[in-house]
């Protein structure tokens, strides 16, 4: 049974003889209802709007106020003015039965009672209030169940729009969350400008209503246009209507606004910390206010998107300035490989050509005729001499590799891991496909880089035996592999090491791939050696023109 329904129907029997309670409750003794008393008419009104009886079997002469002004006291009452009432009187002239229906009273039964016929009334009377009762009931839970699922739209409504903010990556994707924000609360035309660092209107970000973009090209808004000229320090007012009603000129994005239909501006700083980040617009064809269900609810929605914009200023910041790190770190790079291409240079054609002259020399002066200890110490200066062009000729190599220029990428890593092995007398095995061609410059140098650093660690410090470098070119990348026998280290450690300048190697060879647009991978712990991974994406601009 619905809620607020009695199982059994209430009677509140109001007379104010003693005599007439007792006539009208032995009618009602031996049946189904519940009983209630008053002995007057003030009495009577108290308990209607106590307990909403089903039926009030009201006497109708009664001293000081009486049956018909009691009626009259309940209808007046809001909340149970459609109780139904039955007088009961001793008059049964017409006029007197009409003067009771009008006081309010929905049927009239006159004394002695026939106890049959006002138990049918009584009957037939609760039998309806309890049907309006129930229609009332289904009403209003049809009422309920239609606010439920306004209100749960809405709440998905919202949650799909926090979801579009929180996903857009930048500001310029804040234009998805307009047309969630019409649906929301339907308005005619919505924008959102990005503020400068001086909160002054400066990029339209997004606009949505029914007639398309109308703001686009017109100069942006300025603070006092939009009611928002402060203080100087200050970030803005709060949130605030403006009427674009009247037959003045107004500034043209208010202008516009009223051209789509809009009589009133709503005008929503997105303040965070003391600035203000951006201003939210909607324009509304009737009359709204700045409080209210609906501004609070604008309100959160401006709180997230001010939100929204200082992360993606932060994010924009760091992206700028790592893209200029970036750039710098590929061209200080550029340029110490060019010193280094320079100093190599130098120590072959210079140094090297010196070096080389004096060894002919001192060796044409050990075939001419000497004495023993002259030529003694001829062969040791020429023994000196040539291990000195041996180094001179290494650190030319180790400095700018010709090679990787002239013959490419396999034919350079070829030649200095075999130079690396026998120099140390270890085990270096480069395994890789003859058929890899050339590459960009940046990538070739990466690659020959990272591989002249791995196996420099490998070998001093790994004290490894053996090193296999394995070259593949395989789904759009060049993949590089660094495997080794030797001791093996604690890469968090190790990178934690280098963040705070112990070791610059590990961090170079990352930064060298990172500049590349690759990925670099350290697998290594203490007592299983090491493997070094980079994968070096190829596209079409690797390739030599």
């Amino acid at each position: 049974m619905p809620e607020g329904i009695s199982p059994r129907p209430l009677l509140l029997l109001v007379d104010d003889e003693p005599v007439g309670l007792r006539s009208l409750a032995s009618v009602f003794s031996d049946a189904d209802y519940e009983l209630s008393f008053a002995v007057d008419g003030p009495e009577a009104i108290v308990k209607v709007e106590g307990t909403r009886p089903d039926l009030v079997i009201l006497d109708v002469m009664m001293p000081g106020m009486d049956g018909l002004e009691v009626c009259r006291r309940i209808r007046g009452l809001p909340d149970v003015a459609e109780v139904p009432i039955l007088l009961v009187t001793a008059l049964d002239d017409r006029e007197s039965r009409l003067e009771g229906l009008r006081s309010g009273a929905d049927d009239y039964i006159t004394k002695p009672l026939d106890r049959a016929e006002i138990r049918a009334r009584v009957r037939t009377i609760t039998r309806l209030n309890r049907f309006r009762k129930l229609q009332a009931e289904i009403v209003h839970s049809r009422r309920v169940m239609s606010d439920l699922a306004a209100h749960s739209a809405r709440q998905e409504r919202l949650r799909e729009l926090d979801r579009t903010i929180l996903q857009a990556s930048s500001s310029q994707q804040i234009a998805a969350v307009l047309p969630l924000l019409r649906d929301l609360i339907p308005h005619e035309h919505a924008a959102i400008y990005k503020c400068d660092m001086r909160g002054q209107p400066s990029v339209l970000l997004a606009e949505h209503g029914s007639r398309g973009r109308i703001l686009a090209g017109l100069a942006r808004p300025g603070e006092e246009d939009l009611g928002l000229d402060v203080e100087p320090g200050s970030v803005g007012s709060p949130s605030h209507v403006l009427s674009l009603m009247g037959e003045g000129r107004l500034p043209d994005v208010l202008e516009a606004f009223r051209a789509s239909g809009s009589s009133e501006l709503l005008v929503f700083p997105m303040n965070l910390k003391g600035r203000r980040f951006g201003v939210l617009l909607l324009g509304f064809a009737s009359r709204i206010g700045a409080a209210g269900p609906l501004a609070e609810l604008v309100r959160e929605i401006a709180d997230i998107l001010s939100l929204a914009l200082a992360h993606f200023e932060l994010l924009e910041t760091v992206t700028r300035g790592r893209s200029q790190l970036e750039f710098l770190s590929r061209r200080l790079l550029q340029v110490r490989e060019e010193e280094s291409r320079h100093i190599a240079r130098e120590l072959h054609d210079e140094i090297g050509q010196l070096l080389a002259v004096l060894n002919f020399s001192l060796r044409g002066m050990q075939q001419s005729e000497g004495s023993g200890p002259f030529q003694e110490t001829l062969g040791y200066g020429l023994d000196v001499v040539s291990r000195l062009l041996a180094k001179v000729r290494g650190l030319s190599l180790d400095l700018h590799p010709a090679l990787l220029e002239d013959f490419g990428l396999v034919t350079a890593l070829r030649r200095y891991i075999g130079s690396v092995a026998s120099r140390v007398g270890r085990t270096a095995i480069l395994e890789a496909d003859e058929s890899i061609g050339r590459f960009d410059r940046q990538i070739e140098t990466a690659c020959y880089r990272v591989t002249q650093e791995a196996l420099t660690n490998a070998l001093r410090h790994g004290e490894a035996s053996s090193v296999r470098i394995e070259l593949t070119e395989r789904e759009g990348a060049l993949h590089l592999l660094i495997d080794d026998d030797g001791r093996g280290f604690d890469t968090e450690a190790a990178m934690e090491s280098a963040a705070r300048g112990a070791s610059l190697g590990l961090l170079g060879m990352r930064e060298r791939v990172s500049l590349v647009g690759g990925e670099l991978s350290i697998f290594s712990e203490p007592g299983n050696g090491t493997k070094i991974r980079a994968t070096l994406p190829l596209n079409q601009s690797s390739r030599p023109s």
